[in-house]
């Protein structure tokens, strides 16, 4: 019998997050999928980080995926459909991060990994474009947790205000 896990004590100041939900003309999602190389996991998650000084959430999120993924934007990021506050364990580090969710569409996008920072070069392993039923049938790990069902609420009936996810 394995050992009850113990619970998560953060060891860091709280963080705040901007991410996006980058959506193709094929309602696919783009995700990527870092690696712990200390604790061993890895995870799936949308393109987003910290705020860096006074940003705003969507000003991260905005900088965020040009950095991560190339994509200079040519018009404002979609609405922010999603907000979850979440204790994340990434390798010796523990912290509440608060997210908050853009939705923004492409027709489509090639990613470029110019502007990834040598730490992120290293723990970000691949990008790919996801379905919803994609990220349900996996045995992978994503952020939110229940991605898929999230996805396809959104992509069904987009929320009036932003939801509060659990996960």
């Amino acid at each position: 019998m394995a050992a009850p896990s113990s619970p998560l004590v953060p060891n860091e100041p709280p963080r705040r997050a901007g991410r996006v939900l980058l959506l193709n003309a094929q309602q696919r999602v783009l995700l990527f999928r870092f690696e712990d190389q200390i604790l061993g996991s890895s995870f799936w998650v949308t393109p987003g980080g910290g705020l860096d000084g006074d940003e705003t959430f969507a000003q991260a999120a905005r900088r965020e995926l040009h950095e991560e993924t190339g994509l200079q934007l040519d018009r404002p990021l979609g609405p922010y459909v999603w907000e979850r506050e979440v204790t994340v364990r990434w390798g010796k580090r523990c912290f509440v991060q608060n997210e908050r969710f853009f939705v923004h569409r492409v027709s489509e996008h090639r990613v470029s990994r110019d502007g990834l920072l040598d730490y992120e070069r290293s723990e970000l392993k691949e990008h790919r474009w996801w379905s919803a039923n994609e990220i349900q049938a996996s045995d992978d790990q994503f952020a939110p947790v229940k991605l898929s069902q999230h996805l396809e609420d959104l992509l069904s009936a987009p929320p009036s205000t932003p939801l509060i996810l659990k996960s």
